[in-house]
C-alpha cells in the first residue's frame, strides 16, 4: 500500500513490542503529534483601582506545552489615555520547550487627582508563533477612579 494512507512516509522508525503495561510516558513517547499549547488571557475582564500603581494580567499555556513559544502584547486606548491614565505597553512573553507556567503582564497605572470616572484600556496578544493563540486574546482592563479613597464609579442616572 505504499502511497496510500497508510504509508508512514519516513516517519516510522522504531518498533517495540512491550509484554507489560506501559507508562503514561511511554505511551506519550509513542505520539508522533506532541500539543504546543494553547495562549490566551485568564480572564476577559480586568478591573485596578488607580491608585494601585499597576495592573496585573495573566496569560496562560493551555492543553500542551511541546515546544518553544511566544506571543506578543500591547495595549491600545479605550476611554483610558496612554500616557495620561496608563503607560503604553508592549512586549513578547516567551515559554521554553515543555514549560507552561502562566506569564504576567504588568501595565503601569497612573493615578490622577480630581475624578475623572472608570476609564478602559485593552490589551491584546498577538503573533503566536510554537502555539496557537487561545479564544480569550483581549482583554479590557477598567481603572476605577479613586477619590479621598473611595472608588468611583460612572452612574449612567
Amino acid at each position: 500500500r505504499y502511497g496510500s494512507a497508510w504509508d508512514a512516509q519516513g516517519m516510522l522508525d522504531d518498533v517495540r513490542i512491550y509484554n507489560r503495561a506501559l507508562s503514561a510516558l511511554e505511551v506519550s513517547s509513542l505520539y508522533l503529534y506532541k500539543p504546543t499549547g494553547t495562549l490566551q488571557f485568564s480572564a476577559s475582564i480586568a478591573s485596578v483601582n488607580e491608585d494601585a500603581g499597576i495592573a496585573t494580567l495573566v496569560v496562560t499555556r493551555s492543553n500542551g506545552s511541546s515546544g518553544v513559544a511566544s506571543v506578543n502584547y500591547a495595549t491600545a486606548n479605550g476611554t483610558a489615555t496612554a500616557g495620561t491614565d496608563y503607560t503604553a505597553t508592549s512586549g513578547t512573553l516567551n515559554w521554553t520547550d515543555g514549560n507552561a507556567d502562566s506569564k504576567t503582564i504588568t501595565v503601569p497605572i497612573s493615578n490622577r487627582s480630581g475624578t475623572q470616572g472608570s476609564r478602559t484600556f485593552t490589551v491584546t496578544l498577538s503573533s503566536a508563533s510554537g502555539a496557537s493563540l487561545g479564544s480569550t486574546y483581549q482583554t479590557t482592563v477598567t481603572i476605577n477612579d479613586i477619590f479621598c479613597g473611595t472608588a468611583v464609579q460612572n452612574n449612567p442616572d
